[in-house]
């Protein structure tokens, strides 16, 4: 399994029925294909994705895990910011 992608994975597998058809979420009039048809037209993709939540919603403050994700986000934030010499 590929750790990188298994929350696609998860999320939109690919279904097939006994005749072999193509069964999911990557049908072009499912959930995923239609939202994805909304970024690539829209005219400001970060207000698009800010107004349409896909799935999961944001995880803030709020969230009862919030302590682990504020040090990841720290923690990814210090090992991306440049060094000043």
């Amino acid at each position: 399994m590929n750790v990188k992608h298994k929350i696609l994975q998860q999320n939109f597998q690919i279904r097939h029925s006994a005749d072999g058809h193509y069964r999911g979420h990557l049908d072009p009039r499912r959930e995923l294909c239609l939202y994805l048809k909304g970024v690539a037209e829209a005219h400001d993709v970060p207000s698009y994705v800010k107004d349409h939540p896909f799935r999961q919603p944001a995880v803030t403050s709020a969230h009862p895990h919030w302590e682990f994700y504020s040090r990841v986000k720290e923690s990814l934030l210090t090992k991306r910011a440049p060094k000043i010499v």
